[in-house]
């Protein structure tokens, strides 16, 4: 039996950036079993699968090597770009059907690039973290690396974050997530995926820059998360932290530190009570190949 699949770069304009993602076409046939061993066999992040559809609208399955996700944004911006590529060239709109919610995705050009953009899932804010040691310890900083300004959240959007500040780029490359330390945030708070953030970008137009972890996922690092650009555009808006930015887009650098530099862009409008979130990003074919299975 032959699978075919297409590894993407998502969240870049070129390849060998961003973050890869493998796409399996044709895989309205296919079980459970066989698409999370596939994804364990390709050892990225994630890999979708395209279970159907047609005219705008398609099945679309996501899975970590761990298991499978009820959300995840840059699998979705990778897919879009896919589908508006292979099967839907005439078209600026698709919707993909996922495992809880339908998302909704425009084709754009912004920056000089053509970007896939979807409108986010309504994330949830869960309250601050009180405990500023706990919140070093999953970072293995010291707590005065902590940025003094700003509490850590905790959102969802689906996937579940705690967000961190830091004061600056020198304490963000030197975050790494301790294990121990999250796997007490996960029994205390069901919370198990660490985001760690700072102002300024690493390249022009970029206005923060971060880096996420998800062990607990089989993911020690990411190299650019969409569901984690989700919560952090809420996190950044309760804050206070875009004022004058309301309705353009901003860039958010992350992956640097994994020679992976990736750009998402977000965009946020309204208040607390009718938040509007959107994230986009480029993304191009970069492989392509089948998996012989007798």
């Amino acid at each position: 039996m032959a699978i075919e699949f297409r590894q993407w770069d998502v969240f870049t304009d070129r390849a060998l950036g961003g973050n890869p993602l493998g796409i399996f076409p044709h895989a309205q046939d296919m079980d459970t079993e066989m698409m999370q061993a596939l994804t364990r066999e390709m050892n990225l992040s994630e890999c979708t699968f395209i279970c159907g559809g047609g005219d705008g609208r398609y099945k679309v399955r996501i899975f970590t090597p761990d298991r499978e996700m009820i959300f995840a944004g840059h699998p979705v911006v990778g897919t879009a770009a896919y589908i508006f590529r292979n099967l839907e060239p005439a078209s600026d709109e698709i919707s993909l059907e996922l495992m809880r919610d339908v998302v909704s995705i425009r084709r754009l050009q912004h920056d000089g690039q053509m970007l896939s953009c979807f409108t986010s899932p309504p994330v949830r804010w869960h309250g601050e973290l009180p405990d500023r040691q706990l919140a070093a310890r999953l970072c293995s900083l010291a707590e005065d690396k902590l940025d003094p300004r700003h509490a850590t959240g905790l959102l969802d959007v689906g996937p579940t974050y705690c967000i961190v500040p830091v004061r600056d780029r020198d304490a963000l490359e030197s975050a790494c997530c301790d294990i121990t330390a999250l796997r007490e945030l996960h029994a205390s708070t069901g919370f198990d995926q660490l985001t760690v953030v700072c102002d300024g970008g690493y390249a022009d137009g970029g206005q923060f820059s971060t880096r996420m972890f998800a062990p607990l996922h089989g993911v020690m690092e990411d190299a650019a998360t969409g569901s984690s650009a989700c919560c952090l555009s809420e996190y950044l808006a309760l804050t206070g932290r875009l004022e004058g930015m309301a309705g353009r887009f901003i860039g958010l650098d992350q992956g640097y530190s994994m020679h992976r530099p990736s750009r998402i862009w977000f965009n946020v409008a309204g208040g607390s009570d009718n938040r509007l979130i959107r994230i986009a990003g480029g993304a191009l074919e970069v492989a392509s190949g089948e998996f012989r299975i007798d």
